[in-house]
């Protein structure tokens, strides 16, 4: 008996111990920011989940491109050679916890398992979670940003300037891409092994400023004449095209504020590049639970210890910490008509 109690604890404990993996790695998976998210800080978001460092934060050894152009044929490299550019960034690293209670009863009347319901309830709640802080994350006190040209081409200089004229357009897109190719001390492009290894910029743009992009004639014309055949190409994704080195995806999770002239809605769209942003993971979720009221409410969740936040590197020339890989781009947008949609909401 004292075997068979024994082995029950254990396979409680290894059971608990599936269920919060579980939550963290599909959690992940299903995070809309997963397709952009690799260990080897060779994608949009830089995930470390071998960290042992002690105390709150940790410490990340950063070190950008080289920049230079080498030698060719009989010249000298002596006096040529290339100094590394080597930053520190700090992250700092919290508790994040969630839990899922029930009653005894509960069980007892339904035919389902709540067990199962909880555990893809907080699946979802981690997903949402990530995509909430790291859009946070990319979209506030940012150092570098761009305000979207009117229909004469002119480049705004504050949210408080855009007009509803200020939208999103091929033309603006094609001026996106001069700025981020003068931009390689602050912004590299993605790899992309999913599109044939080809590097691009990719845009996050709110539903209300892919609907102006849409509208734009030359959009059509250069994803119809543009578009590469079979699975490299972006759109197969579920991006909404590209142009210029940028995939353009449709996301509800930008920010927007009514800061525009008149108070019209402003739109905090981004324009990402590698290693925008960390994910920086201490201590993996862990199963913890609670017995409540004689066993009659049962409380299941996960803990863990991470944080995220864009990366900044010191920028020695103007001596203060600038945004790496992470460029705002602020526009108008055009709401879908109140007759095309769905919910009153």
């Amino acid at each position: 008996m004292a075997l068979e109690h024994k082995m029950t604890d254990v396979n409680n404990r290894l059971k608990a111990k599936k269920f919060s993996s579980e939550v963290m790695h599909e959690g992940r998976g299903k995070s809309f920011f997963s397709k952009f998210t690799s260990t080897k800080g060779d994608n949009v978001i830089w995930v470390r989940d071998d960290l042992k460092a002690a105390g709150d934060g940790v410490v990340y050894p950063f070190i950008r491109s080289l920049e230079g152009a080498g030698v060719t044929g009989k010249t000298r490299l002596i006096g040529n050679e290339e100094t590394l550019q080597q930053h520190e960034i700090y992250m700092d690293c919290g508790v994040l916890r969630h839990a899922v209670a029930s009653y005894a009863q509960d069980q007892a009347w339904i035919p389902w398992d709540l067990d199962k319901e909880a555990r893809e309830a907080l699946i979802t709640w981690y997903a949402d979670k990530l995509d909430q802080l790291l859009m946070k994350a990319l979209t506030t006190n940012n150092t570098n940003v761009l305000y979207a040209p009117n229909a004469s081409g002119a480049w705004a200089t504050a949210e408080s300037q855009i007009t509803s004229g200020h939208k999103l357009t091929v033309d603006v897109l094609s001026g996106l891409k001069a700025v981020l190719d003068s931009s390689y001390k602050i912004f590299q492009h993605v790899k992309v092994s999913e599109f044939g290894n080809k590097k691009y910029a990719i845009g996050l743009f709110h539903p209300d400023v892919i609907n102006d992009l849409r509208k734009d004639p030359d959009w059509k014309t250069i994803q119809k004449d543009a578009a590469e055949r079979g699975t490299t190409n972006p759109l197969f994704s579920g991006a909404e095209g590209y142009v210029h080195g940028t995939v353009c995806w449709s996301y509800d999770k930008v920010p927007v504020t009514l800061t525009g002239a008149g108070g019209i809605p402003v739109y905090h769209n981004v324009i990402l590049g590698e290693k925008s942003a960390i994910h920086a993971v201490k201590e993996k979720m862990k199963p913890i639970s609670q017995d409540d009221d004689y066993g009659e409410v049962k409380g299941k969740g996960v803990r863990s210890i991470e944080g995220l936040n864009k990366v900044t590197i010191e920028d020695r020339e103007k001596s203060k910490r600038t945004d790496f890989g992470v460029i705002k781009f602020v526009t108008a947008g055009s709401p879908a008509p109140a007759t095309f949609k769905l919910f009153n909401i």
